[in-house]
Parts: C-alpha cells; sequence; structure tokens
C-alpha cells in the first residue's frame, strides 16, 4: 500500500503531516498538486483536480491513501474491508453528506473505475462527488484530525476541523 499526501506549493502543513506519518512508520509520497492561488484552480474544485493529476501520474498496481496535507493521524491505519473504498478521515457526518475527504483507501481493483469517474464528470466538491458515485465505508471513528493552519483555499485561518467524534484531540495552532 502507497500513501500519497496532495499538497501545493506554499504550503503550512506539509511538514508536520509527514513527520506525523514517518512517526507512525509510513513512509509517505508527497505529491505536488495545483493552487487555487497559482494555478487558477477553483477552490470548491481543487482537491478533485488534484486528484485526477494524481491518477493520472501514479502505477495502479498496490492499494493506496490519498490524504490531504493537513492531516495528522490520531493512529496506525486500519482498514477493515479492502474490498471498498474506505473514508478513514472526516470531520463531521450530516443526514445527507460527509464532510471532509481528508483521509481515503481505494484498493487497486477499483482504482480503474475511481479513474474513469473523475475523468468523466465535470471538477466539482471532491466529498460530494465520492459520496454521490462510489460505494464506500465509512470509518465510525475518524482515525485524523486537522492540523490548525492559515488556508490558502479558505483565505483565511482553519482552526482545525473538530471531528464529531474526536474533537476532544484538537491540536494547538502552531504558528511557525
Amino acid at each position: 500500500m502507497k500513501i500519497y499526501i496532495i499538497t501545493y506549493r506554499g504550503s503550512t502543513t506539509i511538514n508536520k503531516c509527514v513527520d506525523r506519518y514517518k512517526e507512525l512508520g509510513y513512509d509517505p509520497i508527497v505529491f505536488m498538486g495545483k493552487c487555487v492561488k497559482n494555478d487558477n484552480v477553483p477552490s470548491n474544485t481543487v482537491m478533485f483536480v488534484n486528484m485526477i493529476d494524481l491518477l493520472d501520474t501514479i502505477e495502479m498496481t498496490e492499494d493506496i491513501i490519498v490524504s490531504e496535507d493537513d492531516v495528522y493521524l490520531n493512529e496506525k491505519i486500519e482498514v477493515k474491508n479492502k474490498d471498498i473504498i474506505n473514508w478513514l478521515g472526516y470531520w463531521n457526518v450530516t443526514k445527507h453528506f460527509i464532510m471532509g475527504s481528508m483521509l481515503l483507501y481505494y484498493p487497486v481493483d477499483c482504482l480503474p473505475h475511481v479513474k474513469r469517474q473523475f475523468k468523466s464528470k465535470l471538477p466539482q466538491h471532491i466529498d460530494g462527488f465520492i459520496h454521490k458515485y462510489f460505494q464506500y465505508q465509512l470509518r465510525d471513528k475518524p482515525i485524523c484530525l486537522e492540523i490548525p493552519h492559515k488556508s490558502i483555499i479558505l483565505e483565511q485561518y482553519s482552526k482545525g476541523k473538530k471531528s464529531i467524534r474526536t474533537h476532544k484531540y484538537m491540536l494547538p495552532y502552531d504558528k511557525s
């Protein structure tokens, strides 16, 4: 299994994210994606566009984990059902929607289908897209948090999303 962290030039969280993966024994691959400001990609579609670029770049020979660059893992990654996409990191679940595509597992067998689906649709918000077009298993408790940071996408400070199940584990904001 390979772990890809999608980031962009100017990310303030990538080092903390990568360091945490390494602390837990992983060797993540940093994928340099497009950025809202530098590449003129709308903020609500940037992760969708970056996912297409990632899928066009990688060899589809093994299962993958795709992580946003502001993820801080609470624990080692454990995938219970390896036959389906696993939504491992998110920050809220509503009656109709899952918010936060922070950390997802994709089995190798579904990657060609995932790529076809992404390429056949117009760029859109990735959370809604995954929820609408794929079968997945939602982990009952997310295994990560969002690192507090100044968000280039939101153009404001993000305090880090308090997961509905992990709010007591919020990370303090590091201004460095």
